[in-house]
């Protein structure tokens, strides 16, 4: 296994989607210290691992990890992850046939988390709304950048000619000014729940420090 620049955080991983004994593995989400792990690995009945993060290398032994797939995917809004998803969901969806999938980046909050959600967007049908809420109630660290979020939204037109999720356009705040975020009655729930609001959100509180949320419910 490659330990190059290992980094300095604990092992972290969490099960976004359980076992199914009579079927598949599960779906886990983590950083890059659980993929260097072999007794997380071996714990956690890990057979596939996929890599999404460009400085993060790892190789395993086909008789501990018999599947593995680097991509080499930056952390930054202009890049376009969407070029991955469909390569990425199903490799998914294979080595899940065999065991339990580990999806990784550096830290497991913005590129795997992305991975993931269009994985389960694609192959369990779900609306970004109920993937990135369930991504986040399993690891509430979860934060996909606002170019990730961007590239789902579209998935989700592409797969359901809807978007659950809207962005808010960018607007210059009067500090004196308070601002209205419309949510649906599911993320009102979930996100202070959560803590954990989509990046677009949290930068409109950063930017007005003076915003209201309140219920939609035509939505």
């Amino acid at each position: 296994m490659n330990i190059f620049n290992p980094p300095s955080q604990e092992i972290s991983i969490n099960c976004l989607i359980p076992p199914d004994e009579n079927r598949q593995g599960g779906l886990f989400i983590g950083n890059y210290k659980a993929a260097l792990s072999c007794e997380t690995l071996i714990n956690y009945n890990i057979k596939g691992v996929l890599t999404t993060s460009i400085e993060t290398p790892v190789s395993y032994q086909t008789t501990l990890v018999p599947f593995h797939m680097q991509l080499d995917i930056h952390d930054s809004e202009d890049f376009d992850i969407s070029q991955y998803f469909e390569k990425s969901a199903e490799f998914i969806e294979l080595a899940m046939e065999f065991g339990n999938v580990l999806v990784h980046c550096y830290m497991g909050i913005s590129r795997s988390a992305t991975i993931c959600i269009a994985y389960l967007m694609k192959k369990q049908m779900w609306s970004l709304e109920k993937a990135l809420w369930i991504c986040q109630e399993k690891r509430q660290i979860t934060n996909p950048n606002n170019g990730f979020m961007r590239k789902l939204m579209e998935l989700e037109r592409k797969l359901f000619n809807q978007n659950t999720i809207i962005e808010k356009p960018k607007q210059n705040f009067d500090q004196n000014q308070q601002q209205t975020i419309e949510l649906s009655q599911q993320q009102l729930i979930d996100y202070p729940k959560q803590q954990v609001l989509p990046q677009y959100l949290q930068q409109l509180i950063k930017q007005s420090g003076n915003i209201k949320i309140v219920q939609n419910n035509n939505r």
